[in-house]
Parts: C-alpha cells; sequence; structure tokens
C-alpha cells in the first residue's frame, strides 16, 4: 500500500482524530478518514486511489484490533511510530510485483516480484506473525518472505524507485529506456550513491543491491513505467515528496548532503505545477 498524498497520510488521519494508546473502532475510524478524503481531493490528490483506500484502511486497523496490521511501503518519512502507537502490532514490508493502471479497477502487470515482510521495530514475538502471514501470501500465488527486519528489503526497494521512477517522469522513457542512455543510468547511480549514505547514517544495511536490481529491472520490465510517470502523464500529484523528498529530509537530519535527491524534488514539484 502506497500513500497516495503524503507519506503520512494514515498516520495523520489516525494521530489527529484519537490519542495514543486508543484503539479506534472501525466506524470512528471511517469518519476520520472521509475526513481527509474531503481535504485531499482539495489538494489534486488520486482521487480513485483515496476513495478505495477509505474501506481498505478501515478494514485493516479493524482487524488489527484483533490481529496485526500489515503496512507494505516504500517511502521514507513514513510515520512508522506513530501507527505503532495506536495500532498493537504492526507487520511492516514492501513489495516488488510492478503493473499499469489500464482502467478503473483493471491493472496489467508488467513484472512479478516478492514480498517481504518483518516486525516494527525489534518486536521478535511478532516474528510468528510474520511468518504465518507470509506463508498465506505465499500460498495465494503472491511469493512473499518474512524476515526479522525488513527495514533492508523496504530501503532497497526505496532507494531503487528514488533512484529511477523520478527520472521517467521528467523524460517520458520507461524504465529500460533510462537505463539505455549513459547519461541518465550516471544519474540512477549517483542517487544510488547518495541514497545509500542516508541509509548507511540510519544504521540500515540492505538486503540486496540496487544496482543489480535496476539493471534486472531493464531486462524483465524493459518497457515498464512506473507509478510517478503515469501520475504526471494523468496530471495527477506523484509520491515525489515521501521518495526523494522524505531521503532529503533525512539526509538534513542526519546531516548527509543530499543535493541531487533535492534538485530531483524541484524539478518533479516544477512538473506537478499547475499550467497557466
Amino acid at each position: 500500500m502506497t500513500a497516495p498524498v503524503s507519506s503520512s497520510w494514515l498516520t495523520d488521519c489516525v494521530r489527529r482524530r484519537f490519542p495514543a494508546g486508543f484503539a479506534p473502532d472501525p466506524v470512528s475510524l471511517r469518519g476520520a478518514l472521509e475526513g481527509r478524503l474531503a481535504d485531499t481531493r482539495k489538494a489534486r490528490g488520486k482521487r480513485h486511489e483515496l476513495a478505495s483506500l477509505v474501506s481498505v484502511l478501515v478494514a485493516g486497523v479493524a482487524a488489527a484490533l484483533s490481529g496485526p496490521l500489515a503496512v507494505a511501503q516504500a517511502a521514507a518519512g513514513w510515520d512508522q511510530e506513530v501507527l505503532a502507537a495506536h495500532v498493537p502490532r504492526v507487520i511492516l514490508g514492501t513489495t516488488f510485483p510492478a503493473g499499469h493502471l489500464v482502467e478503473p479497477g483493471v491493472v496489467e502487470m508488467d513484472t512479478g516480484g516478492e514480498t517481504w515482510l518483518g516486525p516494527f521495530g525489534e518486536d521478535a514475538e511478532m516474528l510468528p506473525a510474520v511468518e504465518r502471514l507470509a506463508s498465506l501470501l505465499t500460498r495465494s500465488g503472491m511469493p512473499t518472505k518474512a524476515l526479522p527486519d525488513a527495514r533492508g528489503a523496504q530501503w532497497n526497494k526505496l532507494i531503487f524507485n528514488a533512484a529511477t521512477n523520478p527520472l521517467g517522469a521528467l523524460t517520458g522513457l520507461s524504465h529500460g529506456q533510462v537505463c539505455e542512455q549513459p547519461g541518465l543510468r550516471a544519474l540512477v547511480s549517483a542517487l544510488i550513491a547518495e541514497d545509500l549514505a542516508v541509509a548507511a547514517a540510519l544504521g540500515i544495511t540492505l538486503d540486496d543491491d540496487p544496482e543489480a536490481l535496476v539493471d534486472h529491472a531493464a531486462e524483465v520490465a524493459y518497457g515498464h513505467r512506473a507509478s510517478m510517470p503515469q501520475d504526471v502523464a494523468a496530471h495527477r500529484r506523484t509520491e515525489i515528496d515521501s521518495l526523494n523528498g522524505g531521503i532529503a529530509a533525512l539526509g538534513r537530519r542526519l546531516g548527509v548532503p543530499t543535493p541531487l535527491n533535492d534538485a530531483i524534488v524541484a524539478l518533479v514539484q516544477g512538473l506537478e505545477s499547475p499550467r497557466g
């Protein structure tokens, strides 16, 4: 699940409406989320995603009253700590399958991929629940791995997205076409290096090599256009603030320079600006 308007969309809803430690009932939560839905519509958010997201989140948090809430998110600045303060048990993760919207309610798969899940923080007692969920998802046809710490997988996907998606949005090229251009491929590597420095400052060890993932994706999903170029083409607001913007914000907090991410954010925000 990706926060379509900001990286803290769900947690902001919960934080505004409910005090820490209080598990809201589904009816109250629906009211809070629908109130934010109205706000985000005014902000030119992804309306079709927001409408369906309300029902998904209400069901998820309702289930969390008796079981864990799983959040698959590849964005920096996602307020996992705030969410965990309101939901007793949180499972974190990220997923790699990619596709594109053909029409409302119809998504065509461009490439498969694995999903990784792990407990929030260092809650070792949550690992059996993570393993059960991973097993259920795998048996349903969605290959999923349970990890004691999913942050490495999350940041691997985050860095992959932050280094490639904006370039597709800015150029209109597919992932494979971006990788064929020597200058653009060098920029991808420079962004990866900058992002790895932020991850290292956070003490996060990636579970794979983002460079290898970029090259692999160019082979198996040459024509894929990520969600960001799709959003730009549809004149929707992108996730740039929670991808490169989130990494840049963490870099400022940690004292790690992120000039390339800052530049990418400014360029994509320029694309998002209303045209006269």
